[in-house]
């Protein structure tokens, strides 16, 4: 799997980080492409900004989809409470009927 675009994603998980009723601000970068990501949530308001905030995790490519989509446990990184409460992000990948 691999992440396009970081920014999009977390826009598309909106909904998701406004019902965790949590507050928490954090920086997210991708070593490989330089892109970097900022994610504040503040209860019932979530943004997502192309500007540094809060914690900052430079993760490679490999390593930051297996923290969204696997968890904090995956990756060898400081476990703060808040990334245990947002990831790994609800995504469903369908059973292929054949090969």
């Amino acid at each position: 799997m691999k992440i396009i675009s970081l920014k999009r994603l977390f826009e598309s998980y909106i909904n998701y980080f406004s019902s965790l009723n949590t507050s928490f601000s954090a920086t997210f970068k991708i070593k490989e492409s330089g892109e970097r990501v900022g994610l504040i949530v503040d209860g019932e308001n979530v943004y997502v900004e192309e500007r540094e905030v809060g914690k900052k995790f430079v993760l490679n490519e490999r390593d930051m989809v297996k923290l969204i989509f696997n968890g904090v446990e995956q990756v060898n990184i400081d476990s703060l409470n808040f990334l245990k409460t947002v990831f790994p992000l609800p995504f469903y990948v369908w059973i292929l009927d054949h090969i």
